[in-house]
């Protein structure tokens, strides 16, 4: 209850980003700082990660979706679906902006954005396989009620994004989000993230384990995801190469 209070608080009080920029260095935060603590824990510079996504919609529970994922600074991730049968072998790899699709039994490949989503649901590309923030965002520090300060991130590049701006609670202390909110044109909100249950990772950082999405604009359709495994491991850029599309499943084994 005080963290639902505590946040509540801190939203109450979001003030335009120029204002928030005035302001930030009251809040005695280094946000630069903050923002690379927050990356390091998160995800490992290159690095292994199995992941769960189970999906809800106002007719019931979706499919269940599990997924092994390979990392590389942020710019390059690959993707492979282990289940559910249907979507199985599915794989995508993400070169800065281009993301390359291949389903099982085709030759070919199909393009996706940030927008659509690579296992369905309220998680978009953008949350599946993000940027590290420090190299996306600017950010400012827009308020501060103990270990929790209240961010505005804006893209570096405008219209990069399916949004326009974040606004994030985070945990100054321990470096991690603990709730991020999409907004797009006109102050519209898109996506509800909720960060729950840090624990530490082999790679030897805490993050939370647990990310829930919430449709912003239909509160009906929520994600889970959970954080299964996520260890380090070295990949070159030939093996997060495009030509390496078809053999994904090779390389995450």
């Amino acid at each position: 209850m005080l963290r639902i209070l505590w946040l509540a608080v801190l939203f109450a009080g979001l003030v335009q980003p120029g204002a928030a920029q005035a302001q930030q260095q009251d809040f005695d935060v280094d946000v630069v700082d903050l923002l690379k603590r927050i990356d390091a824990n998160l995800f490992p510079a290159s690095g292994q990660l199995f992941i769960r996504i189970h999906n809800e919609t106002p007719r019931g529970p979706g499919v269940e979706t599990s997924l092994y994922a390979a990392r590389d600074g942020g710019e390059r991730w690959a993707a492979l679906i282990a289940a559910p049968a249907s979507l199985k072998g599915r794989t995508l790899m993400r070169q800065g902006d281009e993301m390359r699709v291949r389903l099982p039994g085709e030759l070919g490949y199909r393009h996706q954005g940030w927008v659509d989503s690579f296992v369905g649901g309220s998680f978009g590309n953008v949350d599946l396989f993000p940027e590290p923030w420090s190299d996306a965002f600017d950010a400012v520090v827009q308020g501060r009620a103990g270990p929790l300060a209240n961010l505005v991130l804006t893209p570096k590049d405008a219209g990069r994004f399916p949004f326009k701006r974040l606004t994030a609670v985070v945990d100054v202390k321990l470096a991690v989000p603990i709730e991020v909110r999409q907004f797009g044109s006109g102050n519209r909100l898109i996506k509800i993230l909720h960060y729950k249950d840090p624990v530490p990772f082999p790679y030897g950082h805490t993050r939370p384990r647990v990310v829930e999405a919430i449709n912003g604009l239909n509160t009906g359709y929520s994600s889970i995801m959970e954080y299964g495994d996520i260890v380090d491991r070295a990949f070159t850029e030939a093996d997060l190469a495009f030509e390496n599309l078809p053999r994904v499943g090779v390389l995450l084994k």
